[in-house]
């Protein structure tokens, strides 16, 4: 997602829009990471200018009356540019990345990255915008967050892949060619490193709350209710990500090498799943990230709005249902096409081989179903990294001394 950040705070939507600029100017993710201090009101372009002028970043802030020039004279802003728009209920800064035509990229540190219509856009801005007029550079340096040794990242990992080797070597030698000692000694092992693994799993996390939580807590005994869970988190998606997307992808090379040993056609009906499922993710990003902040922006004037007369209410709330079953629909309509994709080529197999039979249809159906949900796991790997982007920020936020 490039350098992007989420928010850590209702009002923070300055300060992480700020933190993205810098880093897409000097091309360091440690801008995103900045220090921010712990307030209870948004960031004004006065407190924004000011932080950006210690990282050698000069900020303009002006108004822009006839909102036409940001599209007929895109070339004459220097990109990117922070802009407020106007929810009704509170103003909200994006950064804008990028401007096309007819839209707008935004990296928005609420809802996630996507593209605004040019006139989406115009009903929302307001007009102010801070531009930058000039760089010195900047030295900064993001603190260092060593919350887990990595010796214990390795291990976990190493422990893992030994573990899948021996049951793959274990089943490999159930062979009469083979004395049954060999396979049972395998899977002994199997067990034994599968036990280190777990083992070493607990330790991290029981690392992570010795080491870090508690001491912490000491220290920070008033403000634990606001850390507690968000590191609980930030634990758990540590320790437990590295693992998923490894053992994700070992069961998918294991998979494809056992359909590749009995016919390549299997290998081609795989290739065919995987490639729709990277189209379908493509377009949930493009079309329903778009949906889903539409439902947010509908929702949250629902909640938040008292002038609205009963039929308006009404209507709005109607969108909002009819959206939200829209978008379960076209969730559903994936779940079932690719099933449906997944018996059709199941079934083309079966007429290529000649072996028609109930057995060898469910075998193959059912392995492609199991290889599709890791893969699909696979696919998801940025919204894990962004998480521990927000929890590593969230950690700073807490105890950066």
């Amino acid at each position: 997602m490039g350098y992007f950040i989420y928010q850590l705070k209702d009002n923070d939507c300055g300060i992480a829009s700020l933190k993205m600029l810098l880093a897409t100017i000097y091309k360091r993710k440690d801008f995103l990471y900045y220090p921010q201090d712990k307030v209870d009101k948004q960031y004004s372009f006065n407190d924004l200018m000011q932080i950006a002028q210690k990282e050698g970043v000069t900020l303009t802030a002006y108004r822009v009356m006839d909102k036409e020039e940001l599209f007929k004279g895109k070339g004459d802003f220097e990109l990117p540019i922070l802009v407020t728009l106007n929810f009704k209920e509170c103003r909200h800064m994006v950064l804008v990345k990028k401007i096309y035509k007819n839209s707008l990229k935004i990296y928005d540190p609420k809802k996630g990255i996507y593209r605004m219509k040019k006139k989406d856009f115009f009903n929302l801005w307001e007009g102010f915008i801070l531009e930058i007029s000039e760089i010195k550079g900047s030295n900064f340096k993001a603190s260092k967050v060593n919350v887990l040794p990595k010796s214990f990242m390795f291990l976990s990992l190493f422990f893992e892949l030994l573990s899948f080797i021996a049951l793959f070597l274990g089943m490999f030698f159930v062979n009469e060619n083979y004395s049954f000692l060999i396979p049972l000694l395998l899977f002994v092992f199997f067990v034994i490193f599968e036990f280190v693994y777990q083992k070493i799993v607990i330790l991290s996390l029981k690392y992570f709350d010795n080491k870090l939580l508690y001491d912490d807590f000491l220290r920070n005994k008033n403000s634990f209710k606001d850390y507690y869970e968000d590191m609980n988190k930030y634990k758990v998606e540590l320790v437990s990500t590295p693992i998923k997307y490894l053992s994700s992808g070992i069961i998918i090379i294991f998979g494809m090498f056992l359909l590749g040993i009995n016919s390549y056609f299997s290998l081609i009906n795989l290739g065919i799943i995987f490639i729709i499922q990277i189209i379908f993710k493509l377009l949930e990003k493009r079309y329903l990230l778009k949906k889903r902040n539409e439902l947010g922006n509908l929702e949250h004037s629902l909640i938040k709005s008292e002038t609205l007369k009963d039929d308006e209410f009404k209507e709005k709330l109607e969108t909002l249902n009819n959206e939200t079953y829209n978008i379960v629909s076209l969730t559903n309509f994936k779940k079932y096409f690719l099933m449906f994709l997944t018996i059709i080529l199941c079934l083309l197999f079966l007429g290529f081989s000649g072996n028609i039979t109930l057995n060898f249809l469910l075998f193959h159906f059912f392995m492609y179903i199991f290889l599709e949900d890791n893969f699909e796991k696979i696919l998801s790997i940025s919204d894990s990294i962004e998480k521990i982007k927000t929890y590593k920020c969230l950690y700073l936020y807490h105890f950066s001394k």
